[in-house]
């Protein structure tokens, strides 16, 4: 009963609201802590409006009009006693020209009008000295518009104009064959000429704007820009050039705009950034140069920007990237380098960001990832990157191998996503990351996890699916640590995590969780059946003396499920590798990973002399004195001293 009383309700909400919408609604009202009224309709006929609400002694201190239906073109928005409004919204209406010229007529007297919004009408024409007796306005929006040219004295009489919106018109240039239409606005602090078919910028189109402090552009149509164009703007804070066709920016072209704080160049088709071309813009805080053609950036381009926190190199051609190109950049916060074709990235690239929060390196053609803190993989310091809290390497398809020393130079990471890779292996060093509460691993080629993850005190969301593994006794420790991670959680503190991860797919899944070649949902039940235990001695050769030119049969048996791998180290630093399970994958030995690869850390093995590692099958091909046998055995032929 209860039930169906609750459909009904929800059924009676859904007729009510949409019988209501789009449903005229006015309503009048005293401004808070003055004496005059507030005037507010929405779906509204003008003639209705304008019949019920302007009639004879009827004024208002705001007026807002949104979505009102203007079909009859002749009917004028009559306002009885203008000089008393301060507040005029007319917008999503259809004004057109005439209504325009009508209501900033010569009777007109907006003596007291400060915000003017006009927006998202259909005036195409403004005619000189419009806004003659706007003397207090401080806002003017005729955004989303027709308007196809502004002449040179426009806004002549807005001397005390603060903000100036024409975005979304049709301006196709700005007239200067006379003076610039800004010239007069002295006190301008915004100017908003986005998403309009602009191709060019006469070299003083700004001048006389000695206080602005933002500027946007983009969405344009600019494939050139004068040299230090900008000059004229000396105190601008904010420009924005995205999405237009710039192809190069000219050395010291910012050398006027010392006080620029943020630079939006993202979405052009720059191809070279170099020494000087952001030179002067010492106070820059935020920069994006993403998605252009860029496949040079000096070592030196940023070396003035010290004050930078945001970076973005995204979606460009870089292939090299010098290992000091963010030296200076000692307070930067956020550093995306993704879509960009580079197959490896120099070590210590990030060796100077002492203040780095969030990296991003995703839809890359890297194939291996070293050291990002130091010129060699054996050098630990978690100092430097020391506030870094969110690491995404994703979708880079030729990923396969992740140095343990990118991880454990992470040492306060929260968010780690590094999925839709190609990614065989984690490395151990993951259960060094203490604070870390996301997990993605999704996507990749793993054939196991390391059981250093089950150290990790504060992890709460976890994903792995959509990877090969092997489900063997490596992965059993898996079983109590499922167990412990879906198990319900009392007095959890870590709802911060909510506010960072919005995809469902984060939180585990073990209806999704598969072996290699297996069914989903299989994994935890196939993990539970394993009968593993550790690698026990059985028998070893005793220390034996052997004479010269003689043989000598050296035996080790190990006991243990898995059965483990011999591994037998000649005096000759050759490596010989007994692997019983012929199913199991022969790790590869890299003479390059050094520390946090080497599966076998045997100091005399750092010898000048090069490192040779053979299965029985190599040792049965090459010359040598030395034979793995089946059983794992080794058989020395013909000992000598050296041996």
């Amino acid at each position: 009963m209860e039930i169906r009383q609750h459909r009904c309700v929800v059924l009676i909400l859904a007729i009510f609201l949409l019988y209501t919408h789009g449903e005229e609604h006015c309503v009048t009202s005293s401004s808070g802590g003055t004496s005059g009224r507030v005037l507010h309709c929405t779906n509204a006929t003008l003639g209705d409006v304008r019949g019920r609400f302007f009639g004879e002694g009827q004024s208002y201190t705001e007026i807002i009009l949104r979505n009102i239906s203007n079909a009859d073109r002749k009917i004028f928005l009559e306002l009885r006693d203008a000089s008393e409004t301060e507040v005029l919204v007319w917008v999503g209406s259809g004004v057109n020209d005439g209504q325009f010229e009508r209501l900033m007529g010569d009777r007109r007297r907006f003596v007291r009008l400060r915000k003017l919004d006009l927006s998202d009408n259909e005036v195409s024409h403004v005619p000189e000295r419009s806004f003659a007796k706007l003397i207090q306005l401080k806002i003017l929006n005729l955004s989303g518009n027709r308007i196809g040219n502004v002449s040179a004295n426009i806004f002549m009489d807005l001397q005390t104009l603060k903000e100036l919106h024409m975005a979304r018109n049709g301006l196709v240039q700005i007239s200067t064959a006379t003076w610039s239409p800004f010239v007069y606005l002295k006190e301008l602090l915004v100017l908003d000429l986005a998403d309009n078919s602009i191709r060019d910028l006469p070299r003083h189109t700004f001048r006389g704007l000695d206080v602005l402090k933002q500027l946007h552009l983009q969405r344009n149509q600019l494939t050139v820009v004068p040299f230090q164009l900008f000059a004229d703007i000396g105190s601008v804070e904010m420009l924005d050039l995205s999405h237009n066709g710039i192809v190069s920016i000219l050395d010291n072209h910012f050398i006027d705009n010392g006080k620029l704080q943020v630079l939006h160049l993202e979405h052009n088709k720059l191809v070279s950034i170099f020494k000087n071309t952001f030179n002067g813009l010492s106070r820059l805080n935020y920069l994006n140069i993403a998605e252009n053609r860029i496949n040079f950036i000096d070592r030196n381009a940023f070396s003035n920007l010290e004050e930078l926190r945001y970076l973005n190199i995204s979606g460009n051609h870089l292939l090299i990237l010098s290992s000091s190109v963010f030296s200076a950049l000692t307070g930067l916060e956020q550093l995306d380098m993704s879509g960009n074709p580079f197959e490896s990235l120099p070590k210590g690239i990030l060796m100077h960001q002492y203040a780095l929060k969030e990296f991003t390196l995703s839809r890359t053609g890297i194939r291996r990832i070293e050291n990002l803190v130091a010129r060699d993989n054996g050098t630990l310091n978690r100092d430097i990157l020391r506030h870094l809290r969110v690491v995404t390497i994703q979708d880079n398809t030729n990923l396969s191998c992740l140095d343990g020393s990118v991880l454990a130079n992470m040492p306060a990471v929260e968010i780690l996503r590094i999925t839709g890779n190609q990614l065989t292996t984690i490395p151990k060093e993951i259960g060094d990351l203490l604070t870390l509460r996301v997990v993605d691993l999704s996507g990749n080629a793993l054939t196991f996890l390391p059981d250093t993850l089950n150290r990790l005190p504060h992890l709460r969301y976890v994903n792995f699916i959509a990877n090969d593994f092997a489900c063997d006794c490596r992965m059993h420790w898996m079983v109590s640590w499922l167990r412990h991670l879906l198990a319900p959680r009392e007095n959890s503190t870590d709802n911060a995590v909510d506010d960072v991860w919005h995809e469902a797919a984060a939180v585990i899944n073990v209806h999704d969780l598969k072996c290699r070649n297996g069914y989903p949902g299989d994994m935890q039940r196939v993990l539970q059946q394993l009968h593993c235990f550790k690698p026990s001695l059985i028998h070893v050769s005793q220390p034996t003396m052997h004479l010269l030119q003689s043989d000598a049969t050296l035996e080790c048996s190990f006991t243990g499920n898995p059965t483990p791998n011999i591994i037998w180290v000649t005096p000759h630093n050759e490596i010989l590798r007994y692997v019983p399970d012929p199913d199991i994958k022969m790790p590869s030995v890299d003479p390059h990973q050094e520390k946090y690869q080497q599966s076998i850390e045997l100091q005399f093995l750092n010898s000048t002399m090069s490192r040779r590692n053979y299965t029985r099958k190599e040792t049965q091909k090459r010359n040598s004195s030395v034979d793995l046998l089946e059983n794992g055995f080794l058989r020395v032929h013909n000992i000598s001293r050296s041996d």
